[in-house]
């Protein structure tokens, strides 16, 4: 028995209930106590429908007849009460009277609700209004309403519980319940119209071996019997055409189809496909199907060729016409193919141009002129786009996965690297190998002149006025004539854009920079070279190169979007690649090519979605082997016998260790190295390391924690770490390295975890 039964056959009241489904159990349980239990009632006569009564009114007025449906509306007047009674085919008016019913008739219909079921018997009449009814001389309750629907004024207008309660949906809307009405027809119109044609209508496998026919996701499920897992169809392709190669001349199917992929206004994992194949026919004779089965559906089932889609009237009037898409793109978009001859001309056409990764070891022996990047590096030449921007952003999400230690990732980093494209060394000249006193020699030239340094400066100074006003010039002005021009152009530029402070760095500065602190960059403007390495830099720091996308962006062309990494060759169809950087591309493109923000940002708003659902590509994946806690910590100048050198003092770690990972591993002291300060010798290594020879030094306290140790799956351990670290300091971190051999055999580095904490200062004391 189904819940909705036990509900039925049990209407004792429930505090979830509301009043009015209450109230309506209430009269179910007094009419099954009185034996006029409505569900018991299995068959009702329907003489006529409602379109019936209303399209044949001449024939029928005076006569009786009998209708069954629900009830939508009741208005009463004393002693007399007007329904609207909805059948299958539509609605209409009931006239229900004391005097046709009886007063104890009348008295039990009045107590009947919205959305109960009734079977009507009565009389066809036109009331003074002149509107079609049937006046009633006998009402049966045929099912009881225990849900009330929805208000009539507004009815069903929630999107997701119309499609959840699509039951619900057709019993308030008259376009919906319409639409289900012109499907059928449609289905029926396809099948006549084919099978009159001579087509053989058949049904394929919707289970098996393979997919078929089509790229998209199938769903899996096993078979018992056979003891083999099989696939639910993704397209009925492949078992039509063995039909053809069996003999089958014309063959059509109507069948539902699956892919496992997601959903949307135009998409859905289940729908329904009606494909057909012809022997002997190409192309022209499939163009001549379409036209005569859409077009003849159109006047059959709507009566008018024209047919209104989102707005657009569309002409489906035979005669349609034949074109080409190339004919079609020339006279609807303006661009001919036919008079492009190579990729330039072509991307010169687009309105932008949108490429994945390229590059890749198998092309890294060819000649490299022929080499993806250097197809890519004539695309931005030939297009002139000389300034790409390349931001990059700490996604909280992944905040984890930052390799920065926590408290500089703390700080957040959004930055933008404009980099040079056009100049630089990838294109000065001259440029090659030659042998040289009998040496092999490669040579490249790096240049810059004045207008190309300052039109990739305004860029950058224009993207720093949206955003906080700091552009940090990176150059080797110190080692490179190239670089003192570009300071000095960098300078000139800055004047007119009083309002954005203008620093500057040498590359290798800025690279450490990029390490230390990256809150403190907004805008990066550098070449070609440096901003090549300085963008993967900052991208590797939020987490993944794999996050970050790109623009490239000329005066007048199209821009052309991309992510900044590459192909990823050595994980090609596993499924591992991250498409973050190339999804935020498009982002990018959509907003500064076509000035859609708000689609951009709902492209970037499904990213952060995605990762606060904590889903992850290898990349950008948080490892966790180990819980690592400092329990308490002291300073001393004695442990256990053990005395610091002059100037320094003891520090003593009360530590807790867990192994989370899945499998033992052996732990090592030395991946506990504290620190004292941002200096980079402000470090030590417990003492029972010599870090003069990195061997193992026995422990001098009881409670001291050996060099090394293993550790079983879960297994927790506590214990003290010492180290020796300068007087004077009582904040330390503790930083914890990740090493472990995994099923490979093979030695891997995780996460650096770090933990900060004070140490009670007790020097001179006894430990």
């Amino acid at each position: 028995m189904s819940t909705e039964e036990r509900s039925v056959n049990q209407p004792e009241e429930q505090p979830s209930l509301s009043e009015q489904r209450l109230i309506r159990r209430a009269k179910l349980k007094e009419l099954q106590d009185a034996g006029q239990d409505p569900f018991q009632i299995t068959k009702f006569v329907v003489k006529h429908h409602s379109a019936d009564i209303k399209e044949g009114f001449e024939a029928l007025e005076g006569a009786m007849t009998s209708v069954a449906g629900r009830i939508m509306s009741k208005r009463g007047m004393g002693k007399a009460v007007f329904c609207d009674l909805q059948d299958g085919k539509g609605r209409i008016q009931l006239y229900v009277r004391v005097d046709e019913l009886g007063e104890e008739a009348f008295a039990k219909f009045k107590k009947t609700d919205i959305g109960d079921i009734v079977g009507v018997e009565g009389e066809v009449f036109k009331t003074k209004r002149g509107e079609i009814s049937v006046k009633a001389h006998k009402v049966t309750l045929l099912s009881k309403s225990l849900q009330p629907l929805p208000e009539k004024f507004h009815g069903l207008t929630d999107k997701e519980m119309r499609y959840r309660q699509r039951y619900v949906d057709l019993i308030m809307n008259e376009d919906v319940r319409r639409t289900f009405r012109i499907r059928t027809a449609f289905i029926k119109h396809m099948r006549r119209y084919l099978d009159e044609r001579d087509y053989l209508e058949v049904e394929t496998p919707v289970l098996n071996t393979i997919s078929g026919g089509a790229t998209a996701r199938p769903f899996i499920t096993h078979h018992n019997t056979l003891d083999i897992d099989m696939y639910m169809r993704i397209a009925t392709e492949l078992n039509l055409k063995r039909l053809t190669v069996g003999g089958f001349e014309r063959v059509y199917e109507i069948g539902r189809i699956f892919r496992n992929e997601g959903m949307d206004p135009k998409h859905n994992p289940e729908f329904t496909t009606i494909e057909l194949y012809e022997a002997y026919a190409d192309f022209h004779d499939m163009m001549d199907i379409a036209e005569g089965v859409l077009s003849t559906a159109a006047k059959e089932i709507l009566g008018s060729y024209r047919v209104t889609w989102l707005g657009n009237e569309i002409d489906l009037t035979p005669g349609w016409k034949r074109m080409t898409m190339i004919d079609a793109v020339r006279e609807y978009v303006g661009v001919d193919f036919e008079a492009i001859s190579d990729d330039e001309e072509a991307c010169k056409a687009a309105d932008a141009v949108f490429l994945g990764a390229v590059g890749g070891p198998k092309w890294d022996t060819i000649d490299p002129a022929i080499r993806p990047e250097r197809g890519l590096l004539g695309i931005r030449k030939a297009l002139g786009l000389f300034a790409n921007l390349r931001p990059a952003t700490l996604f909280p999400e992944l905040a984890g996965a930052c390799l920065l230690r926590p408290d500089i990732s703390a700080k957040g980093l959004d930055l933008i690297v404009v980099r040079e494209l056009t100049g630089g060394i990838y294109f000065g000249q001259p440029a090659g190998t030659e042998v040289r006193d009998g040496l092999r020699t490669g040579f490249n030239t790096m240049i810059y002149n004045e207008e190309e340094i300052a039109r990739i400066g305004r860029v950058a100074f224009s993207t720093a006025r949206k955003r906080r006003k700091k552009v940090c010039s990176v150059d080797k002005a110190n080692v490179l004539a190239v670089s003192r021009v570009w300071r000095e152009v960098m300078i000139e530029v800055g004047k007119e854009f009083p309002d954005v402070e203008l620093t500057h760095l040498y590359v290798d500065n800025a690279a450490m920079q990029l390490v230390r602190d990256p809150s403190q960059f907004d805008v990066i403007v550098t070449g070609n070279l440096f901003g090549d390495i300085l963008s993967d830099e900052a991208s590797v720091i939020t987490g993944s190169i794999g996050m970050l996308p790109s623009a490239s962006l000329g005066t007048g062309n199209p821009g052309l979007f991309e992510p900044i990494h590459g192909s990823a060759p050595d994980i090609a169809g596993q499924g591992k690649a991250n498409p973050l950087a190339t999804i935020l591309s498009a982002a990018m493109m959509l907003r500064l090519a076509f000035d859609m923000d708000a689609e951009a940002a709902a492209i970037e708003g499904a990213v952060h979605k995605v990762l606060s659902d904590g889903f992850r590509t290898g990349d950008t994946m948080e490892t966790y082997f180990f819980d690592f806690t400092v329990n308490s910590a002291y300073l001393t100048s004695d442990y256990a016998g053990r005395t610091p050198g002059e100037g320094n003092v003891l520090l003593v770690a009360d530590i807790t260790v867990k192994n989370t990972f899945e499998q033992s591993i052996e732990m090592y002291d030395t991946d506990f190295q504290v620190q004292w300060d941002d200096g980079d010798d402000a470090y030590a290594y417990p003492i029972t390391t010599d870090m003069e020879t990195y061997t193992e030094v026995e422990p001098v306290g009881e409670n001291q924690l050996p060099g090394t140790y293993p550790m079983a799956v879960d297994e927790e351990r506590s214990g003290e770490l010492v180290y020796e670290v300068p007087s004077g300091f009582t904040d330390f971190s503790i930083a914890y390295l990740e090493q472990f051999v995994d099923d490979s055999g093979e030695e891997s580095t995780g996460e650096t975890f770090f933990v900060y904490f004070t140490a009670e200062d007790q020097t001179g004391a006894s430990a």
